[in-house]
């Protein structure tokens, strides 16, 4: 699949789950002989087990998120066409990771340990493209798609974070013989508020 082996050891199930369904699904129906960045965050937005599409539909409706991943399209359809000449065997082999792609995995590794996870997740790809690198055609494109909705670095760093912290306490929370079923679910809400109050103050900022 063109991976590093050393990018390959931090990949997440999940990760390697979408880029699964991108080979196996996405490639026969759209040819073509690279996995861009494009690619690869509509399919994940297809998958909606994913992380990205987990901590987006926390921020988003449905509907936002449609649009978002039709654009997406829209922009592969228009970046594919852009390329002066066509490759003879396009869709014939299957796909490696694009250069930008693969830097973008190499650079999420800073927001998996930033986020507290411990492998990439789809949900760092997406962060490493809006942190930086404004000099790539690809990242003016998704930057300014993900502002329309109001989905900037920021905001998205402080939701993934804090599903992350979220899901940890609950995991906790269930493993402690000693409390209450009343109280795991009164902790529970008050991490669902938490984080609700974290994105609202995100948005004020």
């Amino acid at each position: 699949m063109g991976k590093s082996e050393v990018l390959d050891k931090y990949f997440s199930k999940e990760l390697t789950y979408v880029l699964d369904y991108i080979i196996d699904n996405v490639h026969e129906d759209m040819q073509f002989n690279e996995i861009s960045p494009y690619i690869f965050l509509y399919s994940a937005l297809e998958k909606q087990e994913s992380m990205l599409y987990t901590v987006l539909s926390s921020y988003l409706i449905t509907e936002m998120i449609d649009n978002i991943h039709d654009e997406l399209v829209s922009m592969e359809h228009k970046h594919s066409l852009s390329k002066e000449i066509a490759d003879v065997n396009m869709g014939k082999t299957k796909p490696e990771l694009s250069r930008s792609l693969r830097a973008y995995l190499n650079d999420s590794l800073i927001d998996v340990r930033e986020t507290g996870a411990e492998l990439i997740n789809t949900d760092h790809v997406l962060l490493s493209i809006l942190r930086d690198n404004e000099d790539s055609s690809y990242d003016n494109d998704i930057i300014a798609l993900f502002r329309e909705y109001g989905v900037t670095y920021k905001v998205l760093f402080g939701i993934s974070k804090n599903l992350r912290d979220a899901l940890k306490t609950n995991d906790k929370s269930q493993k402690t013989p000693d409390v209450e079923p009343e109280e795991i679910t009164s902790k529970s809400d008050q991490e669902k508020n938490k984080t609700k109050d974290f994105i609202d103050e995100l948005v004020k900022n």
